[in-house]
């Protein structure tokens, strides 16, 4: 079976699951170059810099922004090496962020191993994220590509203000839908949009804003749905997969969209009650309670819907584009998006 019919197959029938290793096939060797050339770029003469980037990268995720960067380039043209420049970009902006982050939500914990910040403290994941922001800046330089500049200035303006935005919204039950669909295109989906488009842009020998746009706005969809997930799987996770245990954004009194659903479907004073609970020191027997009160009033079948639509959204992106092993692997990417389990 193609890939092309799995998706087909999987759009048919509910247990089927796509994988990260066949998605990545037809890059694989893009991939390859790619962790090579990551970590050669990240060394240098500091033993303790030298330390933290191996730990980083002996712990690192789904490199989905590189993923991206490879398969939208494939998709529309010819890959270049401000591709694979472009790829390590986003890597590194990613992780920079990832970096602070932790920092600014006191996470000890992420995939599962301790957070940087937990292992050399604060100030040091603080002082290794602004290395990698110079390292980004430092490549910038390298490819010489203005519309590359205004790409990643404009996501990194974004991310800190869905930052703040979560911030500032950290116990607004209440929150339209807009202003959190706001937060978590700002904080997630820009830099995955951003990674497609750049992806084209290092590709087309000739500028396409259409095409670009279109890249971009399939990015910009899958960073959403992605984002829902994550909310999803703070309900329904497996700690042993995911590498954390269910219910941290409700510790953390994170708004989620699952949640905001059901707060606003249940009836007044059951919500008022869920509010006074979360705004309290949440205990286990608390924390089902509350994951039960989500389920009850619709919110888990809600933010799938929610997800799914998003994913629809990021297919009609691409849908007139030529069928090929990139395209069958980047709707099959959206599938994974809504399917993984952490």
């Amino acid at each position: 079976m193609t890939l092309d019919n799995t998706i087909k197959y999987q759009r048919s029938t509910r247990g089927f699951e796509v994988t990260l290793e066949k998605i990545c096939e037809p890059i694989q060797f893009e991939l390859e170059t790619f962790e090579k050339e990551f970590k050669l770029n990240l060394s240098s003469d500091v033993l303790l810099l030298n330390q933290i980037v191996e730990y980083i990268i002996s712990h690192s995720g789904k490199r989905l922004r590189p993923i991206l960067v490879f398969l939208s380039a494939n998709l529309v043209g010819k890959p270049s090496r401000a591709t694979m420049q472009a790829a390590i970009l986003a890597e590194l902006l990613h992780t920079a962020t990832l970096l602070h982050d932790d920092v600014v939500d006191e996470s000890d914990l992420r995939r599962g191993v301790a957070t940087v910040n937990a292992v050399w403290q604060n100030k040091v994941a603080i002082l290794s994220g602004d290395y990698l922001f110079a390292k980004v800046l430092e490549y910038l330089v390298t490819l010489e590509q203005p519309i590359i500049f205004e790409i990643l200035a404009k996501v990194t303006q974004r991310m800190s203000a869905g930052e703040l935005l979560q911030i500032e919204r950290k116990q607004d039950y209440s929150m339209p839908d807009s202003i959190y669909y706001r937060l978590i295109a700002d904080k997630t989906a820009s830099l995955i949009a951003a990674s497609c488009q750049l992806g084209g842009i290092t590709a087309l020998p000739q500028r396409n804003d259409e095409r670009f746009d279109s890249l971009s706005q399939m990015g910009e969809y899958l960073g959403v749905a992605f984002q829902i997930k994550d909310d999803l799987l703070d309900y329904m996770g497996d700690k042993a997969k995911t590498g954390k245990p269910t219910g941290n954004d409700i510790r953390e009194n994170k708004i989620t969209l699952p949640l905001l659903y059901a707060l606003r479907t249940a009836p007044p004073e059951k919500s008022q009650q869920m509010i006074e609970l979360i705004d309290n020191s949440i205990t286990d027997a608390d924390l089902s309670f509350i994951q039960n009160f989500v389920i009850e009033f619709g919110g888990l079948d809600y933010a799938r819907a929610q997800a799914n639509h998003y994913i629809q959204l990021a297919h009609e992106m691409i849908q007139d584009i030529q069928d090929s092993p990139y395209k069958a692997s980047l709707l099959a990417l959206a599938e994974y998006i809504v399917q993984r389990e952490k």
